[in-house]
């Protein structure tokens, strides 16, 4: 008898984990939220950039808040702020990352044309449509 009593007390904790399970499933892929919950802001102006552990009790991080960006130092005895800094408006970052780009010439094709590049310090040894190096034997 203790058997049957045992393996329906696992079957009952097998079957509530699988509908909890289940429950978390269906959140998380129909992204349900709760009523009362407050809904996300497009353009938060709090914003975490990095987080680094400096040893187990102590970590930095650094956020970013409108166009300043704070370094801090968070341990167990209190928080200390160790710099900060004005940063670029989030605008004028895309509009650098996009310009850097256009200066960046496009890669060639194939990683041998790449390789070529490389070594000889050419601008483009194999340029886009044109003729492709013979592959090599090995």
């Amino acid at each position: 008898m203790d058997s049957l009593i045992l393996l329906r007390t696992f079957g009952a904790l097998a079957l509530l984990i699988g509908l909890l399970a289940g429950a978390l499933w269906i959140v998380r892929r129909f992204e349900i939220r709760l009523p009362g919950a407050v809904a996300r802001q497009s353009e938060r102006r709090l914003e975490l950039v990095e987080r680094l552990g400096i040893d187990q009790r102590r970590s930095a991080i650094l956020i970013r808040r409108d166009d300043r960006e704070h370094l801090l130092i968070i341990s167990p005895e209190g928080q200390t702020v160790v710099e900060t800094l004005s940063c670029p408006a989030p605008d004028a970052r895309a509009r650098q990352k996009t310009s850097d780009r256009r200066d960046i010439p496009p890669l060639p094709d194939s990683f041998t044309a790449l390789l070529d590049r490389k070594l000889t310090g050419a601008k483009c040894a194999c340029p886009r449509g044109g003729s492709r190096p013979p592959k090599r034997d090995r």
